[in-house]
């Protein structure tokens, strides 16, 4: 019998002999029920903590005692996670406990569980969400892959332009950074039938190319970097054998004043050819409108050197090319 239980059956039987010889009282009565109450429900109470005194969760079962015993603290500390974190109902010698703790000689039951000391123990953290990554920004220009202190390799860079992605040659081997793009006939509808550069022009940006012609006409930097662009990207033309005396390549320049002069799609800046080595350097008149690729001389040289001008009327590519800096 505990020191308490104890008590109360001394104050019972004190209360019982002081009280029977003078009167029946109603109150005395009652309170002693209440007493009897009292030590019936710690014999109760006892009778729990006697089973589970000593004892630890087994780690066999979920929510209910057997024979297995575990001293394990990784163990303990974790089940008592589970238990604190989850509020797993669980029972005592087989009767639902309804409350959520007992204090019984500094150890806790947690709803019928034995745990180690509450100072022990530490919440398990809640995991911290990851921020969602944004979508990562595709770069605007050719101009974004260039660096001073690195090796700028030319080649075909993923770019946005009014926010739409394109693929384009750039082009870092010459005086400034060029944007190549070269379009197949073919896929566009009105052609030859457009002879003037405003046309020409607004094919290019729709593809991506709105500089299209720029710092075309003001040297023969733009011939070298288009020719080049051909041989480093393998192109058809460069595979067909470098095909001769046929409309191969326009660059992004058209005749004005009557076919007499040769000018940028982009500005209308009268162009600066590259020599001729054969032909008539784009100056035959307004009946070959367009000028560009049509010998292959120049062209089929793996090299550094300006290829060689012709004017024509209609070819098989339209060149792109434009300097995206002004």
């Amino acid at each position: 019998m505990t020191p308490i239980r104890r008590v109360i059956a001394l104050l019972l039987v004190s209360m019982h002999h002081s009280v029977a010889a003078v009167c029946d009282c109603a109150e005395v009565a009652s309170l002693e029920a209440t007493l009897h109450s009292v030590v019936a429900t710690l014999a109760r109470y006892e009778a729990r903590i006697a089973t589970l005194e000593g004892r630890h969760f087994s780690t066999g079962t979920s929510g209910d005692y057997n024979g297995d015993r575990t001293h394990n603290p990784d163990v303990l500390l974790a089940k008592r996670r589970e238990l604190v974190e989850t509020g797993v109902a669980t029972r005592i010698s087989g009767e639902s406990i309804t409350v959520d703790t007992l204090y019984v000689e500094g150890a806790i039951f947690y709803k019928g569980w034995k745990m180690p000391d509450i100072n022990t123990f530490a919440p398990t953290p809640l995991p911290t969400a990851s921020p969602t990554p944004g979508p990562t920004e595709v770069p605007k220009s050719c101009a974004a892959f260039y660096s001073e202190s690195a090796t700028n390799i030319d080649g075909f860079y993923t770019i946005e332009v009014s926010g739409v992605t394109v693929t384009v040659w750039c082009s870092f081997s010459t005086e400034y950074a060029w944007r190549i793009g070269v379009i197949a006939t073919s896929s566009i509808a009105a052609y030859p039938s457009y002879v003037d550069g405003p046309t020409y022009q607004s094919i290019c940006a729709a593809h991506g190319y709105p500089f299209a012609g720029r710092r075309v006409a003001q040297s023969t930097e733009a011939w070298i970097a288009q020719k080049r662009m051909l041989w480093d990207s393998n192109h058809a033309l460069k595979t067909a054998g470098w095909p001769t005396g046929m409309g191969s390549l326009v660059m992004p320049l058209w005749k004005i004043n009557s076919g007499a002069t040769v000018v940028s799609i982009y500005d209308n800046v009268e162009a600066i050819l590259p020599p001729s080595s054969v032909g008539d350097r784009c100056d035959s008149g307004s009946g070959n409108p367009t000028c560009g690729y049509y010998f292959s001389n120049g062209w089929s040289s793996d090299d550094f050197s300006a290829p060689d001008p012709e004017d024509f009327a209609a070819a098989t590519y339209i060149s792109c090319i434009g300097s995206e800096e002004g």
